[in-house]
């Protein structure tokens, strides 16, 4: 049942990697388009930090079938040749020869009070504690992707704003300076215009620069070089985050179900030491079979099977000292376990506000573009016809840009504060992965 089970993970190990394979020979082509669930499955195959609490999952589990095996028997053998010599004081002889034994033991547990149960119980509540910390830190790294994700795709969207805003000032530029060589403008509105003209392509430099600085997180995080990134979707029943649900998001986050879990993992602990004062009741037998015990003399045997009772009669105090060490872990953990809790319920505020204070905005950003738009238009007209300054423009030109790049942040304020509900409430992996399990 054991080699079945490996096989079928190695296969599953197998089918996921040849999945990110696929996906990573798709990003790294030059023009690639990456959707974020492409990026997150290659991020859960190749990120560190996932193998990590993988691998301390599996080291878990296995410990849970170290504790069990107390359960069984244990059988031995020993094997042993070599040459002996002998000393009679009587005779004042010696002599030497080849002396050899063979040796069978068995050692079967019957009854300890419990002990044994309790350490499977220990080891249990491991297990689960670091299935706790695996789903964590996928959570964790996920919301890292869709973070560097969002923020590069953001910076896609705010250069190519300041690019449009640089070319709008071009144009208002090479307006002045038709005017100003009809003799309609001054030379100091040409040089207005290319200060302005000069600070859009400074805005965009410095846009691409953050670029650069982000796309090296994302190499780091991900494996891969950002591609065409495209713009994620939201299900349409998940849009609202209900600050009334906390007690919701708080009982399913990871985070704390894995303190919760270390916690349990100590009281168990705690009820396996208070227990190793008793004594083990086991049945022991041994064979042997031995020649030239002695002195030279012929192949002998003998055999043995009895119950045996063992105990600890005093320790010097390494019990007692034990469970305070556990008593005082279990309650640091506590102590963390209220501290998370409340960084939780900040989170929670915090992410409703955000959520709300952004939908509250978009309208307001929504009609200061679409002022903000007739303004230059009508503005630029009246220019031509010499009713309004250089001023006047390029000021209605650079609103009108603000209020774009308002806009675009907002729209990722949201993306963000609904990602960041999902890793509250741990069910970021679902809603990125949908179907692919890497549990």
């Amino acid at each position: 049942m054991s080699s079945s089970h490996s096989s079928a993970s190695e296969a599953e190990v197998e089918l996921s990697a040849a999945k990110s394979n696929k996906v990573m020979q798709e990003g790294n082509a030059a023009k690639a388009r990456l959707s974020l669930q492409q990026v997150a499955v290659v991020t859960l195959q190749t990120n560190p930090t996932i193998s990590i609490a993988h691998w301390r999952r599996e080291d878990a589990k296995a410990g849970v079938n170290i504790t069990k095996a107390k359960y069984l028997p244990k059988i031995d053998y020993s094997l042993a040749t070599g040459r002996e010599v002998t000393y009679d004081t009587r005779t004042e002889i010696g002599e030497g020869h080849i002396r050899s034994e063979i040796g069978l033991s068995l050692s079967q547990l019957l009854f300890d009070f419990g002990k044994t149960g309790a350490e499977v119980d220990w080891s249990k509540a491991l297990e689960n504690s670091a299935q706790w910390r695996y789903k964590d830190q996928i959570e964790k790294i996920l919301y890292e992707v869709s973070d560097i994700y969002l923020t590069v795709l953001e910076l896609d969207m705010l250069l190519d704003n300041s690019n449009t805003n640089y070319n709008a000032h071009r144009e208002t530029y090479r307006l002045v300076k038709l005017n100003e060589e009809a003799g309609n403008a001054t030379v100091a509105d040409v040089q207005k215009a290319a200060t302005r003209l000069e600070n859009a392509k400074t805005q965009s430099i410095e846009q691409a620069s953050q670029r650069k600085r982000n796309e090296s997180e994302f190499r780091r995080l991900t494996g891969m070089a950002p591609g065409r990134l495209v713009m994620p979707a939201l299900p349409k029943g998940q849009r609202n985050f209900a600050l009334g649900l906390s007690e919701d998001y708080v009982n399913r986050n990871p985070y704390l179900n894995g303190i919760l879990s270390d916690i349990q993992s100590l009281y168990r602990q705690q009820e396996s030491m208070q227990l190793a004062y008793l004594p083990r009741l086991t049945l022991e037998g041994a064979a042997a079979v031995k020649q030239n015990v002695m002195g030279v003399s012929p192949a002998i045997g003998d055999a043995r099977l009895q119950i045996v009772l063992r105990g600890s009669i005093y320790d010097g105090g390494e019990k007692m000292a034990k469970l305070e060490q556990i008593n005082a872990r279990i309650s640091e953990n506590e102590a963390r376990y209220r501290e998370a809790r409340r960084d939780l319920e900040r989170d929670i505020r915090d992410t409703a506000r955000i959520v709300s204070t952004a939908k509250t905005q978009r309208n307001t950003i929504e009609r200061r573009i679409g002022a903000s738009m007739d303004v230059v238009r009508l503005y630029t007209e009246q220019y031509k016809a010499g009713k309004r300054t250089i001023f006047e423009v390029l000021d209605a030109q650079q609103e009108l840009y603000t209020a774009q790049a308002e806009q675009i942040s907002n729209k990722f304020d949201v993306l963000r504060a609904q990602y960041s509900a999902y890793r509250i409430a741990g069910v970021l992996s679902k809603q990125l992965l949908g179907d692919i399990n890497f549990d």
